[in-house]
């Protein structure tokens, strides 16, 4: 009798095993299948704080070529800038079509970019973390550059499935924001991935499934003429956003 326990036992694990070993390999075979294809934003998002360690896990410098381009993935951490340095010449440059819509649900293309300078970001209006930081930390760099010449200032939603334009225009509404000077974006999926990973190269971490755009950068952009990267900078960081700000009073006009 104890023998066939013991054989029952046995046969149970090795099937579960197998199982196991099946249920590994079809994840990464699914993980591998959304790196191939540049897939869309998850459909469901976790609201934790364990999603920003994310940030602290990616800290180095950027790849360039021998142009000077920027080759690599922008880290959470590292920022750079060429103004600091005292270059006029962008880190990198972008040139992507998107059609978006903004907090007042107005179509937002590429070139509604100002031809002055953009201050971009990427955002959600539930973040419980750095979100809060980033938008209040905006909110004075918009106000130490009001008078200044033409800026504008992009918050771009990770989760759209949530944020609305209505629930944007609510979000907008705690932050003061002038008109014509800050639009908090959304619109279709694939096309905010592409935005957050390929035309602002930031870093996606594929192993936190669902969490990975929950885990967005902090990174904030200043943008001459729609296209040219003059800067990166950590938007929960108050120095580097004086520096941004510094950064920026070179070029507005």
């Amino acid at each position: 009798m104890l023998c066939r326990v013991n054989t029952i036992l046995w046969v149970l694990m090795i099937t579960l095993l197998g199982m196991s070993c099946g249920y590994l390999d079809a994840t990464k075979q699914r993980v591998q299948e959304r790196k191939d294809d540049g897939s869309a934003l998850p459909d469901e998002y976790l609201n934790t704080a364990e999603a920003t360690a994310y940030d602290q896990r990616h800290d180095s410098p950027p790849e360039y070529d021998s142009a000077g381009n920027m080759t690599s993935p922008i880290q959470s951490i590292q920022s750079a800038t060429r103004v600091a340095q005292g270059s006029n010449e962008p880190i990198f440059t972008i040139a992507q079509k998107f059609e978006l819509v903004n907090q007042l649900n107005e179509a937002f293309h590429e070139y509604n970019m100002t031809e002055g300078l953009s201050i971009v970001t990427f955002f959600f209006t539930h973040c419980p973390s750095i979100c809060p930081t980033v938008s209040h930390n905006l909110l004075e760099v918009q106000n130490q550059l009001a008078d200044k010449g033409d800026f504008q200032i992009l918050s771009i939603s990770v989760d759209p499935k949530r944020d609305s334009v209505a629930r944007l225009l609510e979000y907008s509404k705690g932050y003061k924001t002038l008109p014509g000077r800050w639009d908090f974006l959304t619109g279709d999926s694939a096309t905010i991935s592409t935005l957050y990973r390929k035309t602002f190269k930031l870093p996606f971490d594929e192993s936190m499934g669902k969490m990975a755009y929950q885990a967005h950068s902090s990174k904030v952009f200043l943008v001459r003429n729609q296209t040219d990267i003059l800067g990166f900078y950590d938007g929960t960081n108050p120095d580097e956003m004086k520096l941004l700000v510094e950064d920026a009073l070179r070029f507005i006009e």
